[in-house]
C-alpha cells in the first residue's frame, strides 16, 4: 500500500529520521527557498497556497488531496507527531490500524481545561464568532449537517491540530466535505477583515470540522498518543508555565 505522512512546515525542521513514508511539505511564503527536490510545496500543482496565512495547514491538507494518489494519507506538524504503543508511527503500524479503522486521531483535548465549548474556545481565541455565521450557512445550504454541527460546537473537547491519517475514501470524502464549507464562509468573511487572531480563522474552524464530519458520516476511528519534538515540548512547557503563573 502507499502511504505518506507529510509533515507540514513553514520554517527549516528534521522529518523522522529513517522513515521514508515521511515527506517534508514546505507552505508559506520562504518555501522556495526551505524545499529541497525531494520535498512538496502546496504551491505546485493544482493549489491554494496562497490562502496559507488564513488556512494554515489546510492548504497542505488541499494539495494533497488534488495532487497524490495514495492508499493512506496523513498530516502532522513539524512540531507534533502521533504515536502507537509508545513509538512513532510508521508504515507498518499505520497500514495495519487502517485495515480496522478508517482514520487515526490524536487523543480529544480539554478545551480550556474543560471550561469552554467548542464554540466559546474559537470565539476567545479569534474574537469574532464565525461558528454562527458558518451555522447560519450551513442551516441554508446544508440543514442535513445542522444536528451535528451543534453537538460538537457545544462540546468541551476535540480531536485538534488538523493531525491525523486516513485511508483513502475517508480522505476524499473528508476533504470534499470540509474545503467547500470554508470556501462558503470565505465568501461571507471580508478579507479585510482577517487580521490579528482572526487571520488563521479557517484552520482554527477546520480543527473543528473534523470532528463534525466524524459524527456525519459514523467515522470508525482510533485515537493515539501525540508526541512533540524537542521545540515542541519547550513551547509547550513555556505556555504551562504562563497559566500556572497567570
Amino acid at each position: 500500500m502507499k502511504t505518506e505522512i507529510l509533515v507540514v512546515g513553514h520554517k527549516k525542521f528534521h522529518k523522522p529520521l529513517f522513515k521514508n513514508e515521511y515527506k517534508k511539505i514546505f507552505v508559506g511564503p520562504n518555501q522556495a527557498k526551505l524545499a529541497s527536490g525531494q520535498d512538496y510545496r502546496d504551491s505546485s500543482g493544482d493549489n491554494i497556497a496562497e490562502k496559507n496565512a488564513n488556512y494554515n495547514e489546510m492548504t497542505a491538507i488541499y494539495w494533497a488531496w488534488k495532487n497524490l494518489d495514495l492508499d493512506n494519507y496523513g498530516f502532522c506538524h513539524y512540531r507534533r507527531f502521533l504515536k502507537y504503543d509508545g513509538k512513532l508511527l510508521d508504515k507498518k503500524t499505520i497500514d495495519r490500524l487502517l485495515q480496522t479503522y478508517d482514520v487515526i486521531v490524536p487523543k480529544v483535548e480539554l478545551l480550556d481545561q474543560g471550561n469552554r465549548t467548542n464554540e466559546q474556545h474559537y470565539v476567545n481565541a479569534v474574537k469574532h464568532n464565525d461558528v454562527e455565521t458558518l451555522r447560519n450557512i450551513i442551516i441554508q445550504k446544508h440543514p442535513e449537517f445542522l444536528e451535528a454541527y451543534n453537538l460538537v460546537m457545544a462540546r468541551k473537547s476535540g480531536h485538534m491540530r488538523n493531525t491525523f491519517i486516513m485511508n483513502k475514501m475517508a480522505f476524499k470524502s473528508y476533504s470534499s466535505f470540509i474545503f467547500p464549507l470554508l470556501s462558503e464562509l470565505e465568501e461571507i468573511i471580508p478579507t479585510d477583515e482577517l487580521v490579528g487572531p482572526r487571520s488563521r480563522a479557517f484552520g482554527f474552524l477546520a480543527e473543528k470540522l473534523l470532528d463534525v464530519w466524524i459524527e456525519i458520516n459514523h467515522i470508525n476511528f482510533i485515537e493515539v498518543d501525540m508526541i512533540f519534538s524537542e521545540l515542541g515540548i519547550q513551547r509547550y512547557k513555556n505556555a504551562l508555565t504562563h497559566r500556572l503563573q497567570a
